[in-house]
């Protein structure tokens, strides 16, 4: 049974989620408004509460614009696969503008 409560748009830009002490990097499978699917490496369990950003680069060619989703969430399934393996999470997300440098230090 379909639990959605927003429809989910195919979206594979990068991720960084934060959970505990750990932070590591992803991609994300389709994303809504209320949630996203992230494939990774590292899985959080099911249950874990989880900070997000997702990095969209600029739509127009030669834009210096970038934006990025910012949600703290919560994993509600985990995928664990010969093809890939990720998580989906709720996650009311908020929209930023890119300041100058500001993902100068994160891990891509």
């Amino acid at each position: 049974m379909e639990q959605r409560r927003a429809v989910r748009f195919p979206l594979r830009v990068p991720v960084i989620f934060r959970w505990e002490n750990q932070t590591s990097v992803g991609r994300t499978r389709d994303i809504s408004i209320a949630g996203v699917f992230a494939t990774c490496d590292t899985l959080p369990p099911v249950g874990t509460a989880l900070s997000l950003e997702v990095h969209i680069p600029p739509l127009e060619r030669n834009t210096p614009q970038s934006l990025y989703l910012e949600a703290a969430g919560k994993v509600i399934r985990v995928e664990a696969g010969e093809e890939y393996s990720g998580f989906a999470a709720t996650a009311p997300f908020a929209l930023h503008e890119v300041m100058p440098g500001h993902f100068a230090t994160h891990p891509y």
